[in-house]
């Protein structure tokens, strides 16, 4: 689960250098400053929709907004491991439970009124939401974040090498992304 969100800083980490080398080096820490400065995912995504269309050709634009599509797509799985309810279950010895955090607060809620003959079917119910995650499960979205990290690596690289020249280290070492 660590991994899986810290690989999500090297996608954003990406667009922030690809903001940057789209207005210039000498603009980029105030597009980088105002690009993390923003939280709310609609902004940041408005801010990086508005420096796209005024720095990209059309065929620029076109092929971003396919792998931000993908971004976005990845972004949905990622929230669902960062922000789930994780629980572990003897039945399960090789896995972890996820549901959803929302579903489980009602849960609570639900249990705090629910009948006495209500309570076995208002728990089995909930039960049957509960998603099993086994390593694989986990390896598959890794892997799936970093072809989607590789698709935005190599879009950005020619755009990052006439922002930043050619000498600048537009590929650094992937600290955070599994070796190859």
């Amino acid at each position: 689960m660590a991994v899986i969100s810290a690989m999500w800083n090297e996608i954003e980490a990406r667009v922030g250098a690809l903001l940057a080398a789209l207005v210039g080096a000498g603009e980029a820490e105030t597009v980088i400053s105002i690009f993390l400065a923003v939280r709310n995912d609609a902004a940041k995504r408005a801010t990086i929709d508005t420096v796209v269309r005024l720095k990209m050709s059309e065929a620029d634009q076109t092929r971003f907004q396919a792998i931000m599509k993908e971004v976005g797509r990845r972004y949905d799985e990622r929230n669902i491991v960062v922000h789930g309810a994780w629980g572990i279950s003897r039945e399960f010895p090789d896995a972890i439970l996820w549901c959803d955090i929302r579903e489980t607060t009602m849960l609570h809620v639900e249990m705090m009124t629910v009948t006495e003959d209500r309570r076995t079917a208002t728990l089995l119910a909930s039960q049957r939401k509960i998603m099993v995650y086994r390593a694989a499960d986990f390896q598959a979205i890794e892997d799936r974040i970093t072809a989607t990290y590789d698709r935005l690596r190599e879009f950005s690289k020619p755009i990052m090498e006439r922002g930043f020249g050619t000498r600048a280290k537009i590929d650094l070492p992937p600290t955070l992304l599994r070796p190859q």
